[in-house]
Formats: C-alpha cells, structure tokens, sequence
C-alpha cells in the first residue's frame, strides 16, 4: 500500500474571471497545455460559484472544468 499523498488547492467564487484565475493557477504551478491546466503533485478543487458575470462570459467556468480541477455547486445551486 503506497503512502502518497497529493495537495488540493481550494480556490472558491471564481464568477467568471477568467484572467485572475489563470494568474492563480500559474502562481500555484499550474501549467497549461491544449486545453487543459495540470500539476505533477496537486490537484484544484473549485468551491462556490463559478457562473458568469457579464463581462467575462463563461471564460473561468470553462477553465475550472477543463482544468483538471474538480467543483463544487455553489448556495444558489449553480456550477
């Protein structure tokens, strides 16, 4: 039985800003490539919110769910 243990990063209420999400993942690791944002020794775990504001149309939804990260629906029961 193997002894690993992976760190989860939380990042919660990410309403669609797709830019600042990004400059977080690069500042924890995270590194794109295609589509999709991986780290070789931890994994997201989006909590909250992540619905769009006008201004930056599911931009940061998107990146949460294609970027290796896992999510959690928010109080008002959306993605």
């Amino acid at each position: 039985m193997s002894n690993t243990h992976i760190a989860i990063d939380l990042i919660g209420d990410i309403h669609g800003h797709a830019a600042e999400l990004e400059a977080l993942l690069a500042k924890l690791g995270y590194t794109r490539r295609g589509g999709s944002y991986g780290h070789p020794q931890r994994r997201v775990l989006f909590l909250g919110d992540n619905r769009p504001r006008p201004a930056d149309q599911g931009d940061a939804g998107h990146r949460a769910r294609h970027g290796g990260g896992r999510e959690r629906r928010g109080a008002d029961g959306q993605p």
